[in-house]
Order: C-alpha cells, then structure tokens, then sequence
C-alpha cells in the first residue's frame, strides 16, 4: 500500500494503538478524524517513511504538534492541514525554518474558516438551533 485514506473513518487514539507498522506508505490521509496529538503521532510513527500528510480538520493538531511531525518524520514534504485551527502562520514560518523544503499548506485555517462560522451561527439562528 503506497496511499492509505482513511478520511473519516472514526479512527481515534485508541484505533491507533494497534494500527500497524506500514513502511511503504507514501502518503497519508486522516481528515476528518477524532484524533488528539498522541494518536496522530503513533500514526505517523507507524507510517516513517511517508511523504505527504493530509491532516485536514483534526482538532488535535496545532503547532507544537506541527513541530513534532517535522522532527520525527524525516521524510515528509507535504503537510496538507486545512482546518486545523491550532496551527499559526508563525509556527508554519518556524517550522518551515526548522526543515527547508517542507510544504504546509493551511490556506483555509483563519478567515475563511471564521466565515464559515459565522454564516453556520446566523444559519442556526435563523433556524432556531
């Protein structure tokens, strides 16, 4: 297996601890998991050699979690994190310092996102919810 998506699959830490060691797989897709820091990185310890993380929308990951990554996956180029609310333009800038040529992609994380927000509050109003 060189891609293994796993987009909402309900995987949580607990799935984690006993998900297997893959060492071919390339890229990497947990969007839209309930996954906190400590399962995320058993995940990518599994899977050492990938290249391209998508971690969209896991509410787990935020710069620190960012910084992680980079030390510990030595391979990965890639991080696609959109919706990730935790993570920062500085900490991108830090850690794109930290490992020259490593691309985070979070161009949805700040405004569009509260956008989004805000028309899913006067929605849920409108509605009465």
């Amino acid at each position: 297996v060189k891609e293994l998506d796993l987009t909402g699959c309900g995987i949580d830490d607990k799935c984690m601890a006993k998900f297997p060691r893959m060492p071919h797989v390339s890229k990497l897709n947990l969007t839209l998991n309930p996954l906190s820091r400590r399962g995320l990185l058993l995940a990518i310890t599994n899977c050492r050699n990938v290249d391209h993380l998508v971690l969209n929308q896991l509410i787990g990951i935020n710069d620190t979690v960012l910084l992680e990554i980079a030390d510990q996956v030595p391979f990965v180029s890639k991080i696609s994190a959109l919706g990730c609310r935790g993570i920062t333009p500085e900490g991108v800038r830090i850690v794109q310092q930290l490992r020259h040529g490593l691309l985070v992609d979070t161009s949805a994380n700040s405004s569009e996102l509260q956008d989004v927000d805000s028309r899913l509050a006067a929605m849920e109003l409108i509605l009465g919810l």
